[in-house]
């Protein structure tokens, strides 16, 4: 029984991914580095170097790694109004990031986001569409730091 529900948890999880909405600037947290820009329906990468357990650079570059470690984003719709955010972290590290999205308008909207674990992926989802996403703030969280999508 728990097998099955354990099971059913992580298929929700993988179906749905982290679906919070807006928030206040409620989960931002200081002290992380860079920013890259993921467009509608589009692929791209972070090439992330760490240092002394600290991310200490954030380079967007071409959506293939071709194994070197970072951060793989791809944005694309889903049906006629939402949009989905796929990631995949090739790093060994607990990741967390913040997302503005950013409107038709050119204005920012925080919205949550979802910690990446080591070696595995996320999804993130919205009910409308999205131009572009800006991804900032890419820091490491410890184990012994909350691991909620805020």
């Amino acid at each position: 029984m728990l097998f099955r529900f354990i099971l059913i948890f992580f298929a929700m999880l993988s179906i749905y991914g982290c679906t919070a909405g807006n928030t206040k600037n409620g989960g931002r947290i200081a002290g992380g580095v860079g920013e890259i820009s993921v467009l509608s329906e589009a692929k791209t990468a972070a090439l992330v170097t760490i240092s002394e357990s600290k991310i200490i650079q954030v380079k967007q570059i071409s959506e293939n790694l071709h194994s070197q470690e970072g951060i793989s984003f791809s944005l694309s719709k889903m049906g006629e109004n939402g949009m989905m955010l796929s990631v995949q972290n090739s790093l060994n590290v607990i990741v967390k990031y913040d997302i503005e999205m950013i409107d038709y308008k050119g204005k920012r909207h925080y919205t949550s986001s979802c910690p990446l674990m080591p070696g595995s992926g996320v999804f993130e989802s919205w009910g409308h569409n999205i131009p572009e996403l800006k991804i900032s703030n890419f820091r490491i969280l410890k184990k012994s730091e909350p691991m909620a999508c805020q």
